[in-house]
């Protein structure tokens, strides 16, 4: 009997084996416990010496980063990155553009967007009114998108290269905030919108415009995409789709998913959000591994936390993460040390426990 064709085969089946484990291993590269940081109350976040958070993600506006045009400052971001290398962490970077371009952005001729934002329930409570007035560029212009690019380009050329830089996520062509969508909820906002020429072709071409750019800028780099519906409370996730689609065609394997709502409510009962989640599960079937970003679960206070509109335990709430088959799912920081206590590194005894349990849950998938 000749055993040559079945060792061939045998040795053929095991190179495809460890072929997938190393292509699944290089889909799957953001793993873990973060915690993450707005504006600039990140800085330096003792969560950081916690041995169960990888790292953090930290939001820097475009109007910090470039307050005149031409003159770049990246100092928040770079001594965040090496603060991280101190304590062997990583720094994950969101970009905000929108309503917070810088000013010069608004002599350059762009026309400009005027929307209500509707407060959250604690936020109205303590301003006693149910929304503000923002601005932001006209976010599919193809002179901002130019500008905005050469921005990703510059900060591509400080920081692609560090150790403790972790996943960019791709941003820009949104009035505020860094999902797909917008953030643009009333109905003669949305009118307003379209009389400013807005089609859903605009901004998909926006978006896929940005995804190739951040892709060529930070090509050796993790990249992340936040998906959200296409206006705050729908479920029209038709933008969020047709962009996942484009990653998935375009073989941009490098690029992950993220949604930032796990905490509300909405999240765990609502048709749309289980739609979302199916989007994220299906991009994790076709290569791309996602994570979930929960929303202040502490950091409200005590009437909004007892109006049951956030899912009553942290603890639930990471268990639904895990359960859909999120690779990493990121904490506000505040959520992780005690107030009082964020000089010194404190952890926040209630949560310690569970969070530990699932930085240990998370890598050992």
């Amino acid at each position: 009997m000749n055993i040559v064709p079945d060792i061939l085969s045998l040795i053929i089946a095991i190179g495809y084996f460890f072929g997938d484990m190393k292509e699944s291993k290089k889909n799957d590269s953001i793993r873990g416990l973060y915690t993450y940081g707005l504006a600039k109350n990140f800085r330096e976040s003792t969560s950081l010496k916690l041995d169960y958070i990888d790292g953090m993600t930290i939001a820097v506006n475009w109007q910090d980063l470039e307050p005149l045009q031409g003159t770049y400052d990246f100092s928040i971001v770079l001594a965040e990155l090496e603060w991280a290398k101190k304590n062997r962490k990583k720094i994950n970077v969101v970009l905000y553009a929108g309503s917070r371009s810088p000013q010069w952005i608004y002599t350059r001729g762009i026309p400009t967007l005027e929307w209500r934002r509707r407060l959250k329930e604690d936020q109205a409570q303590q301003e006693k009114a149910e929304h503000t007035v923002e601005k932001s560029p006209v976010f599919w212009n193809e002179q901002y998108l130019t500008w905005w690019k050469k921005l990703v380009s510059e900060l591509s050329n400080q920081i692609s290269k560090h150790p403790s830089l972790g996943y960019v996520v791709i941003t820009g062509a949104t009035p505020k905030d860094y999902t797909t969508g917008t953030i643009i909820r009333y109905d003669d906002d949305w009118a307003s919108l379209i009389n400013a020429g807005y089609t859903f072709e605009k901004h998909e071409a926006a978006w896929k415009d940005l995804i190739d750019h951040f892709s060529s800028q930070f090509s050796n780099n993790e990249l992340v995409l936040a998906l959200g519906p296409l206006r705050p409370g729908s479920s029209d996730l038709s933008l969020s789709r047709a962009l996942v689609d484009y990653i998935i065609q375009k073989q941009h394997k490098k690029i992950h998913f993220i949604s930032v709502n796990l905490n509300d409510t909405w999240f765990k009962t609502s048709s749309g959000s289980k739609d979302l989640r199916n989007l994220l599960k299906h991009a994790k079937e076709n290569g791309h591994s996602f994570g979930y970003q929960l929303v202040y679960s502490v950091h409200r206070n005590n009437k909004f936390k007892s109006s049951e509109k956030l899912i009553n335990s942290l603890e639930n709430t990471l268990a639904l993460g895990i359960d859909d088959g999120a690779s990493w799912l990121e904490v506000w920081h505040d959520d992780v040390i005690l107030p009082s206590k964020k000089v010194a590194g404190t952890p926040n005894n209630a949560f310690e426990s569970i969070l530990k349990s699932t930085w240990k849950t998370l890598h050992q998938y």
